[in-house]
């Protein structure tokens, strides 16, 4: 696990989701605060893919300096990016869009080519 902030950039931390429930990720992020479902999700495939998951309201753990989750799926590869506040995802979907832009184009142009 990731964390991302506008002021100091990339971290890797301790992943706080995989001590929950290692073996059902929906449960883990329930556990740790988390919605189940992600409130914002951008990009059309499962090649890449992020998915937005937000703290519950009632939520009281040991994760909530972090209000907002990133799941990033690349590839075969699944990323979990915590972000402390709205400014750090700014930032950090600024970076991660032109990348979901570009597969996505392709992904587009090779279904017109079939």
């Amino acid at each position: 696990m990731y964390e991302f902030t506008e002021k100091n950039g990339w971290k890797e931390i301790e992943d706080f989701l995989e001590k929950q429930n290692p073996d059902d990720f929906n449960k883990s992020l329930t556990e740790s605060g988390y919605h189940e479902s992600p409130q914002f999700s951008l990009g059309i495939t499962e090649a890449y893919n992020l998915d937005l998951h937000t703290r519950s309201l009632n939520s009281r753990n040991n994760s909530e300096k972090y209000e907002l989750l990133a799941i990033m799926d690349v590839g075969s590869y699944v990323y979990t990016v915590a972000l402390p506040k709205l400014p750090d995802y700014v930032s950090f979907i600024n970076m991660a869009s032109p990348g979901l832009k570009n597969v996505s184009e392709l992904i587009i142009q090779a279904e017109k080519n079939i």
